[in-house]
């Protein structure tokens, strides 16, 4: 394979990518702050016009998940999470695996609606005053470990809910590189890959917690307790809550039936929220909270940033370095499995959107020079990049759900790294089934 000759503007949209990587890293400031900074910066150096630097904050799949974001911040803040949270207290009188699958089954459920760094404490105060058998397996701690897990690799899985917006999400990380329409997921493709792995942890969690100590270092009492006595209050109306229940469920039908109503589909979301505002069901303070979130900022800079590398050729260029440094033995296979081993370093590191990111346009290009189906690469890595739960550091839900757990990092390693490996091991085989 030839080298593809470096210039200027691909030498300065690498620089800026640098900056965005170490940015995301570091952590120093908000992801939707260095997102917006390669904005700038790409303009700022005359790598792309000042258009086509801010190109991200008009592209219709940000328009969708802008809307979506709102609908789906609605929908969090009805009865059905009491409802939910009342399920959840009868489990108290349930021990052995009927408690363990019953609290898994919660989480699975939860995850559908809740991002993990809610889930993760609101299992954990749960989970820790537990009326369990002192004689059972099933000891709190070691729930919170497998909670600990579960949460952000369920998270969105199944096609309900703020899951059904996936494919949306992964294409506008590498749309821009893309060759052919084909190389762009489809509404279901992320939950047929993904259930394969995430069916994996799970199993390794209902047979794997007896690998860690039954009790952790910390003890129920250093922790904060749920207080079941008061009944929280409904954030909506009667008739506001119905609303929110007819909006989203017609949202998320639109999602559904993507492929047969074309672009109608983008704008969807965002009437939705306008029937909100209308309704005066949302506040325009809370929907210009989940409208204008960190997230919204940090994809505008994804689209912008990865607009310009493939503009400049720089993508390209980093695709073919990439394989040349893998050698004459790179295969479609080891590839994956080295994606999958760097997107769960580097989220023990960074952020989980942080971590995607930057892997997924990569990865994507990366494929798609060396004549591969980007897909699986796209898929595998953000399935990875959400096995937060090998270090404490690798989110704010994993370092709770740690604390809950209260094991050295000795113990929890005997845990985590099984259920990173599974994970992998998960991709690997979805890989052969699916593509």
């Amino acid at each position: 394979m030839s080298a593809t000759p470096i210039t200027m503007p691909m030498a300065l949209s690498l620089a800026v990518l640098a900056y965005f990587i170490i940015g995301l890293v570091l952590a120093k400031w908000s992801m939707g702050l260095t997102g917006m900074t390669s904005c700038v910066l790409l303009a700022l150096f005359r790598v792309v016009s000042i258009p086509e630097a801010f190109n991200g904050a008009t592209n219709k799949l940000l328009i969708m998940l802008a809307g979506l974001y709102v609908v789906s911040g609605a929908f969090a803040k009805t009865q059905l999470m009491s409802h939910i949270q009342t399920v959840m207290l009868r489990l108290q009188n349930k021990k052995g695996m009927a408690l363990l699958l019953g609290v898994f089954g919660l989480t699975v459920a939860l995850g559908q609606f809740l991002p993990s760094a809610v889930l993760v404490p609101f299992m954990g105060t749960f989970t820790m005053v537990l009326s369990t058998d002192t004689t059972s397996d099933v000891t709190p701690s070691r729930l919170m470990m497998a909670i600990t897990g579960l949460s952000p690799m369920c998270q969105m899985v199944f096609p309900i809910a703020t899951g059904l917006m996936n494919f949306a999400v992964f294409n506008a990380y590498y749309e821009n590189f893309t060759t052919s329409n084909d190389q762009l997921l489809t509404v279901w493709e992320p939950f047929l890959f993904r259930i394969i792995p995430y069916a994996l942890v799970f199993l390794w969690c209902v047979v794997g917690y007896r690998i860690l100590p039954r009790e952790g270092v910390l003890k129920e009492n250093d922790l904060v307790q749920v207080d079941k006595s008061k009944s929280k209050a409904a954030f909506y109306t009667p008739v506001q809550e119905k609303i929110v229940y007819v909006v989203f469920t017609l949202v998320m039908l639109t999602l559904v039936f993507s492929m047969q109503l074309g672009d109608l589909m983008y704008i969807v979301p965002g009437i939705g929220a306008l029937v909100l505002a209308y309704t005066k069901t949302m506040t325009l303070s809370h929907i210009k909270e989940h409208m204008c979130s960190d997230v919204v900022f940090l994809i505008i800079g994804i689209l912008s940033l990865s607009s310009a590398l493939a503009k400049t050729g720089a993508g390209k260029f980093l695709g073919e370095s990439i394989l040349g440094l893998m050698g004459s033995n790179a295969t479609p296979v080891s590839f994956l499995v080295l994606v999958c081993v760097v997107a769960v370093v580097m989220t023990s590191l960074m952020s989980n959107l942080a971590t995607a990111a930057v892997l997924i346009p990569v990865a994507a290009v990366t494929a798609i020079t060396a004549g591969w189906n980007p897909k699986p690469y796209v898929l595998s890595i953000y399935t990875m990049a959400f096995c937060a739960i090998l270090l404490p550091s690798a989110s704010s839900a994993a370092a709770i759900g740690h604390a809950f757990a209260g094991y050295n990092l000795k113990d929890s390693l005997k845990f985590t790294i099984p259920f990173s490996i599974i994970g992998i091991l998960g991709c690997v085989i979805a890989f052969y089934i699916c593509y």
